[in-house]
């Protein structure tokens, strides 16, 4: 009991060490302060933005630090750092203070999210034995049946993106980089006359 009350509380100072950085983070983005200003512009994103993704950021610490809603916000604010960490790697920042440092705000992130909930733990085990809790027992006929059925229907959705993301990452290996900029550009300049068809500009 007391080693678990330990965990918790272990997990509860981890994940606020990242709730307080994303929160702080989040919130001079809202007030647009200098220093902020300046580094959109190094990075290559336009002050019009700052707000809208000062925002994004609070609203998903805020979904990270509702203890129902933490591993759903853990989840998002993981696609959030990972958009951070392309944006690193694209104005080609030093890697260990910049492009990584994403990366250590996610295992914070995880890790305190790890240690309090026991949810996480059952999921993603790091011992052989966990503790199982008895699911009630399955109509023979619907309750199996339909068990299959979503299992069989989220590995196929699993298995897509995964190829989905090896093809991309795959292509990236292969084709040279004249052609991978050619791609982009070309992707740019479809969605750009499209955005201009459709009157906002």
């Amino acid at each position: 009991m007391a080693a678990g009350k330990k965990m918790l509380w272990g997990g509860r100072i981890i994940s606020a060490l990242p709730v307080l950085f994303l929160s702080f983070d989040g919130v001079i983005k809202l007030m647009n302060v200098a220093p902020v200003v300046e580094a959109q512009s190094q990075l290559g994103i336009p002050q019009s933005l700052t707000l809208s993704i000062g925002i994004l950021e609070l609203a998903c610490v805020l979904v990270y630090a509702i203890p129902r809603t933490s591993i759903l916000g853990a989840i998002l604010l993981t696609g959030y750092l990972g958009g951070v960490t392309a944006i690193q790697l694209r104005v080609a920042n030093p890697l260990l203070t910049h492009v990584l440092f994403p990366s250590y705000v996610g295992v914070l992130l995880w890790g305190g999210l790890y240690l309090r909930d026991k949810r996480l733990r059952q999921l993603v085990p790091l011992r052989n034995t966990i503790d199982r809790v008895e699911a009630p027992p399955e109509d023979a006929n619907t309750g199996s049946f339909a068990s299959r059925r979503t299992n069989y229907a989220l590995w196929t959705v699993q298995a897509l993106l995964a190829l989905l993301f090896l093809f991309a990452g795959a292509t990236k290996l292969i084709l040279p980089i004249e052609v991978l900029m050619a791609v982009g550009l070309l992707s740019t300049f479809v969605a750009y006359g499209r955005w201009r068809e459709t009157g906002i500009c």
